[in-house]
Order: structure tokens, then sequence, then C-alpha cells
């Protein structure tokens, strides 16, 4: 029964692939018409075709050691401004005269 079904559909299938062709053609027609009517000035590179993923993983690291460093020049920016560390900070450095 299952292949007399599929042998009933085979035409459909077929007449689908052949739209599916035709409109690859006139697809590629039009985005060659497009790529010709656009003007790239000398020197300049051409707009890529495909998407560029981002790269999460080093996104992450990066942002995660600028937080890092800008923490650490916060915490020891406030120490060399004020000179007497944190505030609640019992180990105050001894004043020399």
């Amino acid at each position: 029964m299952k292949n007399v079904e599929i042998a009933a559909l085979a035409p459909l299938i077929d007449a689908k692939k052949q739209e599916l062709d035709a409109n690859t053609v006139l697809n590629d027609a039009a985005m060659a018409a497009v790529v010709a009517a656009v003007v790239v000035p000398h020197g300049a590179a051409a707009v890529p075709d495909t998407w560029v993923e981002p790269n999460v993983r080093k996104n992450v690291l990066a942002a995660t050691g600028a937080a890092l460093a800008l923490s650490l020049m916060l915490v020891f920016g406030y120490e060399y401004v004020w000179g007497r560390g944190l505030p609640g900070d019992t180990a105050v450095p001894v004043q020399m005269n």
C-alpha cells in the first residue's frame, strides 16, 4: 500500500523539483544583476554573502578579563588616591614622620 502511495506522489515531487530548479535559476540571475549594479570603489572590499557567527567563548573570556582588570584598577586606584585602604580595613599602614 505504501509503495502505491509513494508512486502516486512521485509526479508531484518531480514537479516541485522542477519548480525549485526554475526558481533557483531566477534567483541566481537576480543576484547576478544586483551584484553587477553595485559599484565598489577602488580598494574597497566586496560585501560578503555569508553570515559571520560571533565566537561566544572568546567574547565571554574577553568580557571576563576586562571585568577583572577594571575591578582591580578600581580597588588599587581607591587605595592609591585615599592611601588608607578600603573602608573598614583594619590593616591601616603606619604613618612615618
